[in-house]
């Protein structure tokens, strides 16, 4: 309607950890009840409800004895497919993924593994071996997303690192695995975008070495020195 100023929406500002605030992170999160959440959140990049919602007939895996050191080998994937959501503090019906996109299988590396193996040992012990979901609370319900965040800024505060809001681990996840040369595409695929021009869009700024690699692939192209 002509004449109609509607009111701006402001979104909360990125914030990301670098590799150590996520190294001292994880080590305050070792031997707590949610340990496994958070390493997998961290890895995977996957969406507090895509975590919340997940089940056991989601997860693979594997462990297996290396035959020459007699060590444990971790392997394993996840495969997202629900989506558990939250309003007015009432948990919604357990939804499929938007998008095609969203349906994806992450694999895992033997850390994550390992986590996850401890956790449904310690849900054994608590006498939920049979619930669907890895994550229940102690009541046997989905977790609540106000209990997730008070547990999450208590880690934060014992690890001593930067405030961030839960979904930024997400946007943590994606800015490290850039960082460190992995193709857009991959990281786009992991964290179930439709899209790679979103991923492209939300991270770009991450990419600072970007230009200068693009200048000096040219140089090398043109017979150019780049120093």
């Amino acid at each position: 309607m002509s004449g109609v100023e509607y009111p701006t929406v402001k979104r909360e500002q990125m914030k990301v950890w670098d590799s150590g605030a996520v190294s001292a992170f994880l080590r305050a999160c070792e031997g707590e009840r949610l340990e496994a959440l958070f390493v997998l959140a961290i890895e995977t990049g996957m969406r507090q409800g895509e975590l919340l919602g997940l089940q056991w007939a989601d997860v693979e895996t594997k462990v297996e004895t290396d035959p020459t050191t007699g060590t444990a080998r971790y392997s394993g994937r996840v495969h997202v497919r629900h989506n558990l959501q939250e309003v007015n503090g009432n948990h919604q019906p357990l939804a499929e993924p938007k998008t095609a996109a969203g349906y994806r299988t992450i694999t895992l590396m033997p850390d994550t593994v390992r986590a996850l193996v401890r956790h449904r040992e310690r849900m054994m012990a608590e006498g939920k071996a049979a619930h669907p979901y890895v994550f229940p609370s102690t009541t046997g319900r989905p977790i609540f997303k106000r209990a997730l965040r008070d547990a999450f800024n208590r880690l934060i505060k014992t690890a001593g690192v930067r405030q961030i809001r839960f979904h930024d681990l997400r946007h943590t996840n994606a800015t490290l695995l850039i960082a460190r040369g992995v193709p857009s595409k991959t990281v786009a695929s992991r964290l179930g975008h439709s899209s790679i021009v979103i991923t492209l869009n939300t991270y770009a700024k991450f990419m600072p070495e970007a230009d200068q690699q693009a200048a000096e692939v040219m140089a090398s192209i043109m017979g150019r020195k780049t120093a």
